[in-house]
Formats: C-alpha cells, structure tokens, sequence
C-alpha cells in the first residue's frame, strides 16, 4: 500500500524548469545537507546543518535558456572526506568544477577551481572520497558516456563511447576507481563492434560496474529487468541500493547481489526524484 512521504523535517525546494530534480547530497560525516536550488533564472547551492538546520548559501549564480538546446541539471554536487563539498556548473556550453572546505558553522573557503575540458552537458557525478577523481555522465560529441577526471591533473579519461546513455555514475565504496552506474545497454560488452544503435537501445534499465580501466572490454553486471533504475549507491560489495519504478511508481530499494533478493524500503505514492544515502551511518 502506497503511503505519503513523511520525515523528521522537510525543506521545501523550487521545481525546476522541466521538471528536473535538484541535487541533495549529505557529507560524509553527516552533519550537512547539499541543496541546489534553480528558479527564474537564478540558481543557489545551500548546506543545511542537519542538526540546527540553519541554512548556508555557499553559491548563487544566473543560467540563460537562450540558445539552447537541452536543459541543464547543474549546479550539482557532491561530498568528499572532512566536508569537501564540490560543485559543477556550466556557462555557455563550458563546465566547471569547485570544490569548497566547510568548516563549523558552515564557513566555506574555496580551495581550488577547474575547467574541465572536453565535455559538456552534465547529467550527475560523484567525486571519490578522497577527493582526487571525479566520476561523471556527459555529453562528448553527441553521446552520454562515463569519463574519469583527476583533480589535480585536470585530466579527462573517457570510460565507454557509444549509443547507450551511462548516467548516475556513482564510486563503489570507497574507490576512486571502480564506477556503478546504469545503463539502457543489452549486453556486457564494451567492445568497438557494438557501438548501439536504436534497435539495440532499451527504454529499461541495468546496473553495472566499471572497473575504472579505459581499456576494459567488458562490465559487470548487477542487477537488470527491474524497471528504470536511477540514483545507485553501494553498501557493501553485495547490497546495493537504487531508485526503481519496478512497482508503478519510483521508490527505493536494496539489491542483494548473492540471493538476487530486491526489498522495498520506501512505499511512497509519488515519484522519488533523488536521495542520498551513506554506507557509514546509514543516513
């Protein structure tokens, strides 16, 4: 039986044009909570102390539509070790990468600002614990493939190059390497003889691992034929969690990979857009 969404607080948030989803993240520690708000033009990225829930406005900035041909998601954001909180954005058909130290009572200090180059179009990251590399889903020539960005050598590595669309790469663990993610691809196969085309791309979707390696011939597999998979995050290398409308409407839910066992964890009657979850806490 479905049931409506309820909580220990809620923060209301702007709907964005089009009906895409704003990006929440919690730091690893959990003491913040990352918000991006977009409306009228106008974008903000916030941290909300979950404690005091006092909010912070760490950025704002302006977005034009003109001109353009898609709707961005940016700003985005993600978490790293001792509250690095980086944050992407575009500006005509460039991206951008900050990465901000929060320290107590949300005091931010920019500790580094990067172009990265060879992309556009941003659809989510992730950015490894340790801060070094950075797990995206982007537009390179016409494509929505998965590229690795370290940090500090501002290098871009593309991990697949094809049809399918690989979104919502996410670090498995504690790696900074090892990539979940979903895809509408039908095979395993990262090899040059299947490049996808519209006959083979599926409207569901299936989650894999890429090992990091821009060589790989192949990806692992996790978990397939339960609806349009969004949003994964790891426990452990055998439980997985991730956003399905397997049962009508998107929800969340645990994989364990060993029995194939998928458990519900929410039964909300209204779509969730996004959520974050934390192996350390279980936040």
């Amino acid at each position: 039986t479905y049931k409506e969404p309820a909580g220990d607080w809620r923060q209301e948030l702007d709907l964005p044009l089009g009906n895409l989803p704003n990006s929440v993240r919690i730091s690893l520690d959990n003491q913040y909570v990352a918000v991006t708000n977009r409306k009228s033009g106008k974008y903000t990225v916030d941290i909300i102390n979950t404690e005091s829930k006092a909010k912070t406005t760490i950025i704002k900035g302006k977005y034009s539509l003109e001109k353009r041909t898609y709707l961005s998601r940016t700003p985005l954001v993600a978490w790293s070790r001792n509250n690095g909180l980086a944050i992407i954005t575009e500006e005509n058909g460039r991206v951008f990468l900050e990465i901000f130290d929060i320290a107590d009572k949300a005091k931010s200090k920019l500790r580094l600002s990067r172009e990265i180059r060879g992309i556009n179009q941003v659809t989510d990251f992730d950015i490894s614990n340790d801060g070094s590399t950075l797990a995206l889903s982007a537009d390179s020539r016409g494509q929505n493939d998965l590229f690795l960005f370290n940090v500090g050598r501002s290098s871009l590595l593309q991990l697949t190059s094809d049809l399918y669309d690989d979104r919502y790469p996410h670090f498995a663990s504690n790696s900074s390497t090892r990539v979940l993610f979903t895809s509408n691809r039908l095979k395993d196969s990262l090899s040059v003889t299947d490049k996808g085309s519209y006959k083979t791309v599926r409207e569901k979707t299936t989650l894999f691992i890429h090992d990091g390696n821009p060589r790989a011939q192949t990806v692992t597999r996790i978990a397939d034929s339960l609806g349009v998979i969004s949003n994964p995050r790891t426990a452990d290398e055998n439980t997985f969690y991730f956003l399905s409308d397997y049962k009508g409407v998107n929800n969340l839910f645990r994989y364990e990979l060993d029995t194939k066992r998928l458990t519900p964890m929410t039964g909300f009657n209204q779509n969730i857009r996004d959520y974050d979850y934390l192996a350390s806490s279980g936040a």
